[in-house]
């Protein structure tokens, strides 16, 4: 596997990293890269900078979110992906109907997410989606459904 020094020196384009306030591994997004690993998530331990693990995904991750469940992956497939921190294999994966492409934080239900700040969904921490709306372009914040 490459050291943390040849897979940076590469012509990647890295989104995001994501640091837990004490880490010993770091998650990396890639996405429209030149070459592999094109559309793939992956895991680095920064102790020896070596690389843990890959995930690629079918289209452009747009945010890797660590979460206490798992690592959160919005994608441009229209999906959340919920990825085992251990060895990236998917947990689950719930079909949003448009790319998911922000993360706005957690709440006791679940994870919210959206695209583009126009449609938002609010996901349970096992993959269920709990609300979908539209924003609302009067200028006030969205409002969930009524259960």
């Amino acid at each position: 596997m490459p050291k943390l020094a040849r897979i940076l020196g590469t012509a990647f384009l890295a989104l995001g990293i994501i640091t837990p306030a004490v880490a010993t591994t770091r998650y990396v997004i890639w996405w429209k890269a030149p070459a592999p690993p094109k559309n793939s998530v992956v895991a680095l331990d920064l102790s020896t900078g070596w690389l843990t693990w890959q995930r690629q995904l079918p289209d452009s991750p747009n945010f890797a979110e660590e979460q206490q469940e798992g690592i959160l992956v919005g994608c441009d497939d229209k999906a959340l992906y919920l990825l085992s921190p251990s060895d990236g294999s998917q947990i689950w994966k719930v079909k949003l109907g448009e790319e998911v492409n922000e993360f706005h934080g957690t709440t006791a239900e679940g994870f919210l997410v959206s695209h583009d700040k126009a449609v938002y969904w609010l996901v349970s921490r096992d993959g269920k989606v709990v609300y979908s709306w539209p924003w609302s372009y009067s200028g006030r914040r969205p409002t969930p459904p009524s259960r």
